[in-house]
């Protein structure tokens, strides 16, 4: 899985993250093993939905194990089922000369699902308000959002996904996010407006789907705005 490290505000967050044109397709195989005792997790299932093309991929069971015939490389929400265990939800980037084969699962009942990335990409591609292309500093103060440098810490921080295409053609760099976060510290207006655009909508996303500690101001909870960098280093 990616990795993720998180400097602080301005809602600075480094992350080495995965469009599926022209993919090559393998067949894929996982390893699936329990999370208490590193055993095998028998008749496993896995779901793939492919986050660019909208296609969904489901499992065969070969071995005890899911397996897919043919697969498309490309980025995946991905569901993993197991009988007396949790059902995980994450992101899933797959590659056919290099990709994640081991996968653990939690013990507990099926209907409970543990998003590995803290709700990550649940509602996450459209924003929640609109504010004006225009005149930010003067709308924001109209809406009594306040722009926070210190004494706000991201409570939940999603890791976007490394495009697969952008990836393939080694386009990298940082991206810089605008947020909104409402009381709650859920974020409500996500914005990439630095860097390259081929990567803007997997760092909306993962910014849409983090979440930030409530910020109080004269002991009421405000709304606030910050950055959030996301770094995607070629491989």
């Amino acid at each position: 899985m990616k990795r993720a490290t998180v400097l602080t505000f301005l809602f600075l967050l480094y992350a080495v993250g995965s469009n599926c044109l022209d993919a090559q397709t393998c067949s894929f195989k996982p390893v699936v093993l329990s999370d208490e005792n590193g055993n095998d997790v028998a008749k496993v299932s896995m779901v793939l939905t492919n986050i660019d093309t909208k296609v969904v991929y489901k499992s065969l069971l070969k071995s005890g194990m899911p397996y897919f015939a043919v697969l498309p490389e490309g980025n995946y929400e991905t569901l993993l089922k197991g009988q007396g265990y949790k059902t995980a939800k994450f992101i899933f980037s797959f590659d056919c000369k290099f990709h994640q084969e081991l996968f653990w699962l939690h013990e507990g009942r099926v209907d409970e699902i543990v998003d590995i990335h803290g709700d990550a990409y649940k509602d996450s591609r459209q924003n929640k308000i609109t504010p004006p292309v225009e005149n930010w500093n003067d709308w924001i103060k109209e809406q009594e959002i306040y722009q926070v440098g210190l004494g706000c810490r991201p409570s939940r921080l999603a890791t976007p996904y490394y495009p697969y295409q952008a990836k393939k053609n080694k386009i990298a760099g940082t991206v810089q996010v605008r947020i909104i976060a409402d009381e709650n510290g859920e974020v409500i207006f996500a914005q990439a407006d630095r860097g390259a655009t081929e990567l803007y909508q997997a760092s909306e996303m993962a910014a849409r789907a983090s979440k930030f500690t409530p910020t109080k101001i004269g002991g009421k909870a405000v709304k606030i705005t910050g950055i959030i960098v996301y770094n995607f280093v070629a491989q």
